[in-house]
């Protein structure tokens, strides 16, 4: 079974418009955790152990995915774009338990086009339940922590000048 990161939920035309503004955002560089980018999904038992699917893979490598859905997502949040900043991350955490909650803890700066930084290196976790003891919502919790992450990124560069 294949699985891929979702996109906020919107429109056909909103959609459209959204990947055409998703091409001039500079979402990278990317630092992902090196456990995580691998065909299976990884979910966590307990602080310090992991385990891998057997059955159940990323269609995609992780990192590629997380990246485009984020360009995606901060698209459909944006009207209009001010100028392009580049927003350079670090994934720290991207995993669930099965019964339990998906996490996403990410740092984060927004860089200018003449590479300067916008605000200062930020830090945080994003929690959403898992809603059943499955795979299918393990990638939804996961989709949902990253638009949840992506909403306040769209809300920290709304409020550049």
């Amino acid at each position: 079974r294949l699985y891929v990161l979702a996109p906020m939920q919107t429109d056909a035309v909103e959609a459209r418009q959204a990947y055409n503004r998703a091409e001039a955002l500079g979402v990278g560089p990317l630092a992902f955790p090196d456990h995580l980018n691998r065909p299976q999904i990884v979910t966590r038992i307990g602080e310090n152990k992991i385990q891998t699917a057997v059955f159940d893979n990323w269609a995609e490598p992780l990192q590629g995915n997380f990246q485009r859905v984020l360009a995606e997502n901060l698209a459909l949040l944006r009207s209009t774009l001010k100028d392009i900043h580049r927003i350079e991350l670090e994934v720290l955490r991207f995993d669930a338990e099965m019964q339990g909650e998906a996490v996403l803890t990410v740092r984060w700066e927004l860089i200018d086009a003449r590479g300067r930084q916008l605000l200062p290196k930020r830090r945080a976790v994003y929690r959403q339940r898992v809603a059943d003891a499955n795979y299918d919502a393990i990638v939804a919790a996961m989709s949902l922590a990253l638009a949840d992450f992506s909403r306040d990124l769209a809300a920290e560069i709304a409020t550049l000048p």
